[in-house]
């Protein structure tokens, strides 16, 4: 929903100045609880009630939605099962088009595809290795996309068609990736707090996890006594892209004891700040508020009262 053409875009007004998107309101509803509304957000939808008026970034569509049926996420029922796509229509003509359809089957081949592939992948990439420590490694590139580039010919039997090789792409590049700096876990922690309850953040949160984890690797390779690695030109593995990467070379910049002191002071009052901030749902909960003050019952005091102590002075 949240990458449709349509739907994507639809967003309500809410008493907040930021917009309420149709996806968080939607999976809020009390059979999934998969999202989360603030008071100021949307009221939570029940089933067969209007929804809206949604409208657009553009402001061209405007929309009343009714949620009719809501199913958790699940293990498919079997291999052949398959779900339709298919969104808003606003063009009659867009109703003779094929239908949407997303096949379990056709998924389950791809990723078997990409499996069987890393072998092949990773003895690729040594081919390359080995043909980079000749060759250098610019060279190595361009024999690889000599041999490897998908190349796409036009149809001889259309009138106005050449005989050259049209649409070349180079999937091999050499790049130089900079400024990569770990992610705490604390940072993480925080991504993953603040979207809670909203399902359209999970995806982002993923792609962050999958950067943290390449970098950690890149950062592994180094020794805690030096800024580069004897052990380039090596073949990383990387689980989560399902690839392997031929690395040149790598260093670190560490940070020298006159960097430190300058940085020390800004960087120990914002960790002061955000803990300062973290205590406050734990200061003000009410639980604590109470035990702070002391509060106790009217009624407990008098069960605990002892039982000869005058009235008046009970009173």
């Amino acid at each position: 929903m949240r990458k449709d053409e349509y739907l994507g875009k639809l967003y309500l007004r809410s008493q907040r100045y930021s917009p309420v998107g149709l996806t968080r309101i939607v999976f809020a509803i009390e059979q999934l609880q998969v999202s989360e509304l603030g008071p100021f957000d949307a009221p939570k939808p029940r089933f067969y009630e209007n929804i809206g008026p949604f409208i657009d970034i553009a402001r061209q569509i405007m929309a009343l939605v009714r949620v009719t049926k809501a199913a958790k996420a699940s293990l498919p029922e079997n291999i052949n099962q398959t779900i339709s796509l298919d969104s808003l229509r606003l063009d009659e003509d867009q109703q003779q088009q094929t239908e949407n359809i997303y096949s379990i089957k056709e998924k389950v081949a791809e990723d078997l595809k990409k499996l069987l592939a890393m072998d092949t992948t990773k003895k690729k990439a040594e081919e390359f290795i080995d043909l980079a420590a000749t060759d250098g490694w610019e060279n190595a590139v361009e024999k690889f996309n000599e041999l490897y580039r998908q190349q796409e010919k036009q149809d001889i039997s259309e009138p106005n068609a050449s005989d050259t090789i049209t649409g070349l792409r180079e999937p091999f590049t050499l790049q130089n990736l900079t400024n990569l700096r770990r992610t705490s876990s604390i940072a993480l922690e925080g991504l993953v707090a603040q979207g809670a309850g909203n399902p359209t953040v999970q995806p982002f949160v993923n792609e962050v996890k999958k950067e943290s984890r390449f970098i950690d690797q890149l950062y592994s390779l180094i020794p805690q006594d030096s800024n580069t690695t004897n052990a380039a030109p090596l073949i990383l593995e990387s689980k989560p892209d399902t690839s392997y990467y031929c690395v040149k070379n790598i260093s670190v910049k560490r940070l020298d004891r006159q960097q430190y002191e300058k940085i020390k002071a800004m960087r120990a009052y914002r960790e002061n700040f955000v803990q300062s901030q973290n205590m406050a749902p734990v200061h003000f909960a009410p639980e604590n508020i109470l035990k702070r003050m002391k509060f106790r019952l009217l009624s407990q005091d008098k069960e605990a009262a002892d039982a000869n102590t005058p009235a008046e002075a009970e009173g």
